[in-house]
Formats: C-alpha cells, sequence, structure tokens
C-alpha cells in the first residue's frame, strides 16, 4: 500500500492528556540521563518539566533532525521500516508521516502504550503498530522482511552480547536495504554521553556487571558485521556529514566555520585516505550501511 506524507501538527494540551498521564507513569523515563534501568521492578521517578516537554513534543525533533538524515541514504514512502527499541514511538511517528509503514518493537509495556497512544494522536494508526517484545534478541519477523531497520539511540542500552541484536536486525533486512544506527553514543570518547559517567566506555566486564550504558564505535560495528557483506553509505556523502553535524550546533558564524574546516581537515586526513567515515570520530555515532546481497560459491571454470 503507498501511503502518502501527512504533515505534523502539534498537539493541544487537552488531546495530549492521555500521553502525559502514562509519562508521568513511567513511560519513557529510562531515557533520563542517569536514571538507567536496572531491574524491571525499580520504579521511575517522576519526570522533570523538560523532559516531561521533551517526551511529549518528541517526534518534532526526529522530523526536523532524524528523518533528513535517513532520506539522505533512502526514500522513505512506501517502506517497510522496523523501529527497533522505539521506546514512545517518536521516531516511529516522524518516519510513519513521511508515507513509511512502521513496526516498533519495544521491551517496556509503558512506552509501547504511550507508541500507541502517540501514533493515533497523528492519525498514524494503519502505518505505525507497536509490539511489546520483551526479548528483542529474538523478532518475530521472517526473513528480509524490511526495507530499513532503525536503531535510534538504542545499542548503547544493550550491555551484553550485541552481535545478537545486530544479527536479528541483519537478518530482518532485506538485500538492499538499509541498517541505521543513530544517536548513539560514540564509544571512542572517555564520557559516556547519556550517564555522563568516565570511562565506562573502556571497562566492559563493569559494564555487564552493573548492566548499564556504554558507548558504541564504529569499529565495533564492522567488528559485528564481519563476514555480512555491506557498505558504509556514510562514506560516499563526507560533505553531508560535515553539514549534519553543524547543523545540530547552536553557534557563533565565525566558531562554526572554523569548526566546519577543522572537520574538513579532519576527513582528508584522518578518515578518507584510509577508508573511515567522520561520523566513526564525533561524539554521536551515526552510521548508515548498506546490506548488500550474500557472495554466492565460487563456480570453477
Amino acid at each position: 500500500m503507498q501511503l502518502e506524507p501527512l504533515t505534523l501538527v502539534r498537539q493541544t494540551p487537552e488531546r495530549l492528556v492521555p500521553l502525559e498521564r502514562l509519562i508521568r507513569q513511567g513511560a519513557g523515563w529510562q531515557d533520563v540521563v542517569g536514571e538507567e534501568a536496572t531491574s524491571p521492578a525499580q520504579p521511575p521517578k517522576g519526570p522533570s518539566p523538560a523532559f516531561l516537554e521533551y517526551e511529549l513534543n518528541v517526534e518534532f525533533k526526529h522530523l526536523r533532525l532524524l528523518v533528513p538524515q535517513l532520506e539522505r541514504f533512502i526514500s522513505l514512502r512506501g517502506r517497510q521500516v522496523l523501529d527497533f527499541g522505539c521506546g514512545t514511538g517518536g521516531v516511529s511517528v516522524a518516519v510513519g508521516s513521511r508515507g513509511a509503514c512502521v513496526v516498533g518493537v519495544e521491551p517496556t509495556l509503558a512506552n509501547v502504550r504511550a507508541a500507541t497512544v502517540r501514533a493515533g494522536l497523528h492519525g498514524l494508526d494503519e502505518r505505525a503498530s507497536f509490539i511489546h517484545l520483551p526479548d528483542t534478541a529474538r523478532l518475530p519477523f521472517a526473513d528480509a522482511s524490511f526495507d530499513l531497520c532503525i536503531a535510534n539511540s538504542v545499542i548503547e542500552y544493550i550491555y551484553d552480547n550485541r552481535a545478537a541484536f545486530l544479527g536479528e536486525l541483519w537478518r530482518v533486512l532485506k538485500p538492499g536495504g538499509l541498517l541505521y544506527i543513530g544517536d548513539t553514543s560514540n564509544g571512542l570518547y572517555p564520557r559516556e554521553m547519556h550517564s555522563g559517567r568516565w570511562l565506562i566506555n573502556y571497562r566492559p566486564a563493569l559494564v555487564r556487571a552493573e548492566r548499564c550504558v556504554s558507548g558504541l564505535g564504529y569499529w565495533e560495528v564492522e567488528r559485528l558485521l564481519a563476514g555480512r557483506p555491506h557498505r558504509v553509505l556514510n562514506l560516499e556523502q563526507p560533505r553531508q556529514a560535515r553539514t549534519a553535524f553543524l547543523e545540530r550546533r547552536r553557534l557563533n558564524p565565525a566558531i562554526k566555520a572554523l569548526l566546519g574546516a577543522a572537520l574538513l581537515l579532519a576527513q582528508k586526513t584522518l578518515c578518507q585516505p584510509w577508508g573511515i567515515p567522520l561520523e566513526a570520530y564525533l561524539p554521536w555515532l551515526n552510521l548508515a550501511i548498506a546490506k548488500l546481497p550474500e557472495r554466492g560459491p565460487s563456480v570453477a571454470a
């Protein structure tokens, strides 16, 4: 079914009451900086006014920042999309508004309920559905089901056996499809960006013991996808990588120009000669990875 794009409209406070109630009851709380989910029984803290405002309107942030990044690499209209770790549905709603058919999977039931309400507020019930899936390492979909798999700000919350999760995403992705890992704290950096903890990215044993958030690095992604034919599409758009990074920063024009020049120099010295995308060195990892067809067995002449 070919779905038409639609315009997201900001909701009145009255219409947002059901969503606000779910957020106050805990939906989305594990995304608060420094409040990692350590146990399903851990009660959520009440959201701050700033977090509540953010969460109520998060789809507009994704429409402004994430969707243009996706559309650098793939047209969303008519695509079958998996939103892995969909949270309260902000990404799903933003992508669905562009004419995609989205399925969100999420281990937290409160988030699934909030995502369903959010989609309904925008009239996206027919193109955005959500599944409560306690074990997201095993996806209930056939091989090659999706044109696009999105893992936005989610892999860093997987403290162990990331290979199993990425393997499942790869399995359900169609050949020629796109895996997008976005807004993920870069494990190259000494400070984990969500929790603010120093050096945790370099201590995998502690991460497993505490079940805490830790960053994901470009080279870890390459290691986890070893043996699976793929191509990192960021390498083909070096200028857009700089532009996307700078557009997200509110900086003085002169400082932004200097930063742009520094990024260009980094691309020419640290990236292009070695076939490494600029995104590998930035604080937040945003990678677009195309799944290439498997190579068949060679036939002797």
